[in-house]
């Protein structure tokens, strides 16, 4: 288990660059917003297994602050930056308890493409069938 706050930065760079890949990483309540959410989030990305999973949970209010000229929803926020971060967001839900507001999200690394497909664009060429 590693455990960081943002102030102190993340070990996650360090892991990438040692070849540590992860099944699963939960980030709790890392209250970090913007610009450094979205480092996070990358660099979380560089750790996860092919098939791993992030677990998130956010504090609503750390995802309603903009100094931007544009209003983005908190929810379609932490969706953008996650698939910004090279992963699919799976679930995404508002909780509320003891009057606390927090976004819990899951996101996975997609499945990579079929190698065929890759370099197709997409489309698979006609061929012979049987």
């Amino acid at each position: 288990m590693l455990k960081g706050t943002i102030a102190e930065g993340s070990n996650a760079g360090g892991l990438a660059r040692a070849g540590a890949f992860f099944d699963a990483v939960i980030l709790d309540h890392p209250a970090s917003g913007g610009a450094a959410l979205a480092r996070l989030l990358a660099e979380v990305r560089a750790i996860l297994a092919p098939a791993g999973r992030l677990w998130i949970f956010e504090p609503y209010d750390s995802l309603e602050r903009s100094d931007e000229r544009v209003v983005e929803h908190p929810l379609a926020r932490l969706r953008r930056l996650l698939s910004a971060a090279g992963l699919q967001c799976e679930r995404l839900s508002p909780i509320e308890a003891d009057g606390e507001h927090v976004l819990a999200a899951v996101g996975r690394v997609p499945a990579a493409l079929p190698a065929e497909l890759a370099t197709s664009g997409g489309a698979r060429a006609a061929g012979p069938r049987a």
